[in-house]
C-alpha cells in the first residue's frame, strides 16, 4: 500500500491536497503492479478535480465516514474526507479522456466527498466496468445546484452504503 501522506497530504482541512493526491494517484498508476492508496482519516482540501485514469485503482479511506457534516476540528472522528472548494468537477474515474474505453475495476472505499456551492458535480464515473463503490457518502450545501453523481456508462459495477445528501433540491440516499 502507499498513502497519500507518503506523497505530503496533510488532512487538515486547511492545506491544499490537492497535487498530494493526484501525485499518489499518478504514482499508483505508473505501477504494472497497483498497491492500494490509503487515506489516513482526515479533512483533504482540494481545489482541482482529481482523476484517477487507469485500471485496477484503489483509493480506500481509512474509516468509514459519518453522514453529519459535523465540525473541521471532527477529522478524526469523520473518516477520510475529499473537501472540494471553487471546483467545476471533483472525482473523475475516467479513461483515456473520455474517448470511450471502458476504465476496469477501479474500488472506491470509506470515502466521504464534500463540495461546495461552486462544485457542480461531485463524482463522475464514465465508462467505469467491474467496479467497486462502498460506503461512500457525497454531501453538499443543502439546496445547491450540484450533482452528487454521474454515472455515464459502465457495466458489472458494485455500489454498497452509497449515500447522497444535501444536493440538488432535494437530498437523496441511494443503495443503503
Amino acid at each position: 500500500t502507499v498513502s497519500v501522506k507518503d506523497f505530503g497530504a496533510v488532512g487538515d482541512g486547511v492545506t491544499d491536497d490537492t497535487a498530494a493526491i493526484q501525485a499518489a494517484i499518478n504514482y499508483v498508476e505508473s505501477l504494472q503492479y497497483r498497491p492500494t492508496i490509503i487515506v489516513p482519516a482526515g479533512i483533504y482540501l482540494l481545489t482541482s478535480e482529481i482523476y484517477i485514469t487507469q485500471d485496477c485503482v484503489s483509493v480506500i479511506g481509512e474509516s468509514s465516514p459519518s453522514n453529519d457534516r459535523g465540525s473541521d476540528s471532527g477529522a478524526t472522528t469523520r473518516g477520510s474526507v475529499f473537501r472540494f472548494k471553487n471546483t467545476v468537477q471533483g472525482l473523475r474515474v475516467v479513461k483515456n479522456n473520455f474517448a470511450g474505453d471502458f476504465i476496469d475495476r477501479v474500488v472506491l472505499q470509506n470515502l466521504r466527498i464534500e463540495v461546495d456551492d461552486n462544485t457542480f458535480i461531485a463524482l463522475q464515473l464514465f465508462m467505469c466496468s467491474s467496479g467497486y463503490f462502498s460506503n461512500i457518502t457525497i454531501f453538499g450545501n443543502q439546496g445547491a445546484a450540484n450533482i452528487g453523481l454521474i454515472i455515464q456508462g459502465g457495466i458489472n459495477n458494485v455500489f454498497e452504503h452509497l449515500n447522497i445528501n444535501g444536493l440538488g433540491q432535494t437530498p437523496g440516499e441511494i443503495g443503503r
